[in-house]
This record gives C-alpha cells, structure tokens and sequence, in this order.
C-alpha cells in the first residue's frame, strides 16, 4: 500500500468508525491522518476530529468539552460547501447547528478555572520540558507530578505518560476511584488496541500518540483554546 493509498484507507476507516458511533475510534484513525501526512484539506480533517473527539467528551459526562469542540469543529468546517470526500457538509453543517441549540439548554457546570491546574506524570524530560513551554505560550502553567498516588487535587487535567511502569489501568483506576472529577489524558509510544481501551475502561479521557501530543500538546486543553 502506497503513501496515497494508506492515507485513503485512513480517512474511510475514521469515517466508518464514526457511522458506527465508534467516536474514539475516529478520532484515533483521522489524529493518525492529520498529525503523519501532509493533507491539502488538513483544516477538515482537523474538524472531524474535534467533532468526533466532542462525542467522546458527550459519553464520559465532559459536557463543557463537547460544546467547546462543537463549536470549534463548526468553524473548522466553515470554508466548505457541497460535497467534499463524499460527506455532504451542508448536512453536517446543519446536524451541528441543531445538535449546538440542543446543548443551549444545559450550563456550563465546570470552573472556568479548570485548566489551569494541569499536572504531568512522565519521566521523559525532553517531552515534559517541550509541552510545558508550549502550554505556557496559551498561558497555561503545568505542575509535575513526582508520582501518581501523591496526586491531591481532585479538580484538575492530569496528563499520564503510560508507558511509565507505574501509570498501569490499576492504578489510573485507583485514581478515579480516589477522584471521581479528576480528568486524566494518557500518552503512549505506540497504541495497542487492547492496552488503549483497558486504559480507557480504568478512567482516562483519551489517548493519544506521544508523536501527537508533542506536534499538537493544545490537544489536550479540551475546554477553550484546544486546536
């Protein structure tokens, strides 16, 4: 398979995964396409990943997450008309617009001041040294974590490095168990299937690529200036 034909087989695998409801699915599958090769209609590709990662945050409780990402997949989409990569984007446009009026009915429940208690569990230093000062150019300060279980703020993001011999689902379990509001986005090398959705079942948000999260940290700010 050639480098045309994979990002083809990306794109309609993203595509069916989401007709399936299968959101964090197509949202690994487009992150893939978007954040490996480059893509003329990057911008698109980018709003179906919010929009997708929007359900994900709908069926884990993160309404304020889901409005952001709504709105932002919206305005993503903005610059398309008619049909592009067979999905009609006025109907889409419309689907977005009545599901945006629907959210209208509920507050915003969560502090404004959430993600500004983000902390980070890796050992790598280079990675931690290189997403703390991108989130400081979006003005957004990162505490390091010396260990998990010292973790005592229930209110905060927690950004796990899962390829750290400590972060096991037993332990992410533990901590959601211990915190139920806690938020907790993980990162690994390479994602295996059966180990991404043990993590996911233990209580973390999403997954991501640690190749993806150093290209697009703001990724994991899912409340105001994510993406």
């Amino acid at each position: 398979m050639n480098e045309e034909e994979k990002k083809e087989q990306l794109f309609l695998d993203g595509l069916r995964a989401y007709e399936e409801k299968d959101f964090f699915e197509a949202h690994e599958l487009w992150e893939e396409l978007w954040s490996e090769y480059y893509l003329a209609d990057r911008t698109f590709i980018q709003g179906l990943i919010q929009l997708a990662v929007s359900f994900v945050h709908l069926g884990n409780g993160n309404l304020n997450g889901s409005k952001s990402l709504l709105k932002k997949s919206a305005d993503k989409f903005s610059s398309f008309s008619g049909v592009h990569r067979g999905i009609n984007i006025d109907n889409l446009k419309q689907q977005i617009v009545e599901i945006t009026n629907e959210y209208e009915q509920y507050p915003y429940t969560r502090s404004e001041n959430l993600m500004s208690n983000i902390y980070l569990y890796t050992n790598d230093v280079e990675l931690g040294t290189k997403l703390t000062d991108r989130l400081l150019q979006l003005d957004h300060s990162t505490k390091f974590l010396d260990s998990l279980v010292a973790l005592a703020d229930e209110n905060s993001l927690v950004v796990v490095d899962l390829d750290d011999s400590e972060a096991t689902p037993d332990t992410i379990k533990a901590l959601k168990l211990k915190y139920p509001d806690l938020r907790l986005i993980g990162f690994m090398t390479q994602i295996q299937k059966q180990l991404r959705d043990d993590y996911r079942r233990s209580g973390c948000e999403m997954v991501y690529l640690r190749s993806a999260l150093i290209k697009n940290p703001e990724s994991i700010l899912l409340e105001d200036d994510r993406k």
